[in-house]
């Protein structure tokens, strides 16, 4: 039987602080009941404006206790989707692209190493599936509200601890009924209850549900769901061979007080699955085209459908124009090391932006992208993707300030290299920032002393205590990918000094001391898209605007 590991990371562990449910917000009435203010003075374009989102629809993020079990699923999908490039354009196919995108990846997916070397150490497992992780950081989580049938004994309907993810688009919960199975075959099959999806399979060992180790799971019984019998979801994530499948089907989904009532949702009925006993869900605020729907007779992609985000924008916010309605804005904290098990990790505000005591200065305002093998006069929206650089150079930072930010002479000084520019996707579910391989391997060479490319976890290897080079995004500059720009266009947003670094595995036998860098090898980009991760966001304000194709981004006040 597998018992999952508790990492300490950057917070405790302790289950029972959560009872399965992160705490409400709390707001003032004063806070409640005051008109959203004039932000047309927040923004470096004198045309755009975006108010503050209502009091009532901003949510204080939870910090998850294991906050690495889950990863998005964006950079495997973004793998995915340039294999199919590549065949439609050997198939010399001039159709109009598909994004058929179904994969995660995890920081880490093979055996473990305890130092700069390939000595491999035990891993828990469930059948042959690798758990945990090596990155620390913060997975935000907010409560989402499934409505129940009329009559039910729980009239306010079922909560379930979500993730809140902008490199996916499903809503997800996990019925009580799953079945959890191992991983010697090579997917989930069988029908769980009338009209589930059948996946044929070799070879499947059932385990007990305890073994999948999910959180509060969805009583069907009590459940307004509605199957939509055409429809299946199913997601694999490669290479842990994990792995959902379910039903679609519309249900009443509430979060932050807003509800659809009729939003198209995935019931989770069989799970190769490696939880953290708290989370039984997702909420994907990315775009149609990343949905994971299917057909239920012939397994082939079906047509996407509006998420929960893009739904709530067209039905409109109460108080909000259409323009505010379709924005959604994110502060994820800095959680620091020791702190208690749950703490209030930031902010989700839906239909405009966070307070104003979340950042300071002005916000640059940059397109969202269509992807990068499309002309950029496309409307074809996939990810939250812009066309960056990264710059980076010596260890400049004044590790005496509240921020750890380099300051303005250092970004102006003649040491710092900029890579050709690349596009890259803005996505809270993924802690690393992936940059191409040749800026990976001199920003981590500039450490002090140097990180190390460990080729057992794929990842960077740095002593905890080394100094950080400088590392910024170049963003604004909208130089074509694969291009240098101007060294003064666009604006500098370095990552915070103290989120260079990040510790993980706290407290297990053989890695109380290792650390890894927060850039990591992206591989040629290709045309493809790269990742800008949490750790970068930890220091920035994010305001993800679909009804302009645009974001908004502003420098976090220190905290």
């Amino acid at each position: 039987m597998h018992v999952p590991l508790c990492l300490a990371l950057a917070l405790g562990c302790s289950r029972s602080v959560w009872a399965g449910v992160v705490p409400p917000s709390t707001t003032r009435p004063a806070e409640q009941e005051r008109a959203p203010a004039d932000t047309r003075h927040l923004f470096s374009r004198p045309d755009l404006a975006v108010p503050e989102a209502p009091a009532a629809h901003q949510l204080t993020l939870g910090s998850h206790p294991n906050p690495d079990v889950l990863n998005s699923p964006v950079r495997a999908r973004v793998q995915a989707h340039q294999v199919q490039q590549q065949k439609q354009q050997q198939k010399e196919q001039q159709k109009k692209p598909k994004i058929q995108l179904s994969r995660r990846r995890r920081w880490w997916f093979g055996p473990r190493s305890t130092h700069n070397d390939d000595v491999h150490a035990p891993s828990p497992s469930i059948g042959d599936v690798v758990t945990n992780t090596v990155y620390s950081g913060v997975y935000p989580v907010v409560n989402v509200t499934w409505g129940n049938k009329a009559g039910a004994a729980n009239a306010a309907g079922q909560t379930f601890v979500s993730y809140v993810d902008t490199g996916s688009a499903d809503t997800f919960a996990v019925a009580s009924t799953f079945r959890c199975v191992g991983m010697e075959g090579p997917s989930p099959g069988g029908e769980d209850r009338a009209g589930s999806a059948t996946v044929t399979t070799t070879t499947t060992t059932t385990y007990s549900q305890a073994d999948c180790n999910f959180g509060a799971l969805y009583d069907l019984n009590q459940g307004n769901f509605t199957n939509l019998t055409a429809r299946a979801f199913s997601i694999s994530y490669f290479p842990e061979m994990e792995s959902l499948q379910g039903s679609m089907g519309l249900a009443p989904i509430t979060v932050g007080g807003l509800t659809v009532a009729q939003q198209q949702v995935a019931l989770i009925e069989a799970a190769r699955w490696t939880g953290d006993g708290v989370a039984a869900g997702l909420v994907g605020l990315s775009y149609p085209a990343m949905t994971s729907v299917e057909d239920r007779n012939t397994g082939l992609p079906a047509t996407p459908y509006n998420p929960f985000f893009t739904s709530l924008a067209q039905q409109g916010i109460d108080g909000q124009d259409a323009n505010a309605s379709a924005v959604f804005t994110l502060a994820v904290d800095r959680v620091p090391r020791g702190t208690p098990s749950w703490k209030p990790a930031g902010m989700l505000a839906l239909g405009g932006l966070v307070p104003s005591t979340y950042y300071e200065g002005h916000f640059t305002s940059v397109p969202i992208e269509p992807p990068a093998m499309l002309p950029k006069t496309s409307s074809f929206r996939a990810f939250y993707a812009t066309t960056v650089q990264v710059v980076y150079g010596p260890p400049a930072y004044n590790m005496a300030t509240s921020d750890m930010s380099p300051g303005p002479s250092a970004l102006d000084s003649a040491n710092l290299t900029s890579s050709p520019s690349f596009q890259a996707v803005m996505d809270s579910g993924t802690s690393a920032n992936f940059v191409p391989t040749t800026a990976a391997a001199a920003i981590n060479a500039l450490f002090d002393p140097p990180a190390v490319f460990n080729k057992t976890l794929n990842y960077y290897v740095v002593d905890c205590d080394a100094k950080p080079p400088l590392v910024a995004y170049r963003i604004g500059a909208q130089a074509a990918a694969g291009t240098n720009s101007s060294a003064s266009a666009g604006r500098l947003m370095p990552i915070d000094a103290r989120d260079m670094i990040v510790r993980s595995l706290n407290g297990l036998p053989g890695y109380e001391n290792v650390c890894f860098s927060s850039v990591a090898d992206g591989g040629q980009p290709y045309g493809g898209e790269l990742i800008i991760g949490s750790t970068w966001q930890r220091g920035y304000v994010v305001a993800y605007d679909q009804g302009r194709s645009m974001m908004h981004i502003a420098k976090r006040k220190p905290y």
